[in-house]
This record gives structure tokens, C-alpha cells and sequence, in this order.
């Protein structure tokens, strides 16, 4: 496992005009346990006020989905702007952890992104691209400690 802590060095983007990809909205409804749901009705997950419940989902974990789908997304689009195919296996596990800080609650995140099949300076590559067109890599390295780690 390699860390990679390379936030200034910006690749070229395949993606060149604005242009609206996709839209989510969500409801939350409850009281003591949330129901989630998407605006369009399908249900999403359970969440509780408890974080430690181990039989429902919180929004940290709600987070770490999203971020690991938007970028295995993001490498899949620099694979097909290089014209290499996504490496198999390819995935990406996503860590968001609430910390208790003198200052108040704060969060760090973790992302280990599996490219198997292919050199390290290949995945390397991928990865330095797809973080900074990942929308949630963006947002969160502005906001809070990220860790994102090369594996091969």
C-alpha cells in the first residue's frame, strides 16, 4: 500500500465543458430511527441517532459509499480517456470517522484504491487524476484530513 499525499500536481481533464451528469435529492423521516429515502420514493437506508448501533447505517458510512462509487466513477473515466480498461479487480474502500477533538467534532477520511493488474506509476496516475475530478474527493479535502492510498 502506497500513501499518496500529492494534492498540487493537477492532471489534464477529459471532461471540458459544464454539463449536468446527475441529480440526487433525499428525504429524512423519523424520530428516535431515520428513514432515508430518495425524493423519487425508493428507500435508501435505515440511520439511527445512535452512531454506535452496529444493525443500521449512519451517515458516515452513507458518505464513505458515495465517495468510493464517485471514484471508482472518476478512474473509469480516465481509463476510457487513456484508453486502458478499469484494471480487475478495481475498488475502492472508503474509512470517514467522527472524532472527538477539544475543539469539537471533527471527521478524517481514508480512501484505498485497488488497481491490480497494473503498475504502481499506472495506478498512481489514475488515482492523482481521478481525485481531482472526484467531486466528493474534492469536497472533503477541502473541509477535512484525507488519506487516499495506492494498491497493487
Amino acid at each position: 500500500m502506497h500513501n499518496l499525499n500529492i494534492i498540487n500536481q493537477i492532471a489534464e481533464s477529459p471532461v471540458t465543458n459544464l454539463e449536468l451528469l446527475c441529480s440526487g435529492s433525499a428525504e429524512l423521516r423519523g424520530e428516535k430511527e431515520w428513514r432515508i429515502r430518495s425524493t423519487s420514493g425508493s428507500p435508501l437506508f435505515f440511520v439511527s441517532d445512535n452512531f454506535l448501533e452496529a444493525d443500521v447505517a449512519n451517515p458516515l458510512q452513507l458518505i464513505a459509499a458515495a465517495w468510493s462509487a464517485s471514484f471508482i466513477s472518476a478512474v473509469q473515466i480516465y481509463c476510457d480517456y487513456y484508453r486502458i480498461g478499469l484494471p480487475t479487480p478495481a475498488a475502492a474502500d472508503a474509512e470517514i470517522d467522527l472524532i472527538m477533538h477539544y475543539t469539537g467534532l471533527r471527521m478524517a477520511a481514508r480512501l484505498n484504491v485497488i488497481l491490480q493488474g497494473i503498475s504502481f506509476e499506472e495506478a498512481n496516475a489514475l488515482v492523482i487524476s481521478a481525485q481531482h475530478t472526484c467531486a466528493y474527493s474534492k469536497m472533503l479535502q477541502k473541509n477535512i484530513d484525507v488519506d487516499i492510498n495506492v494498491v497493487i
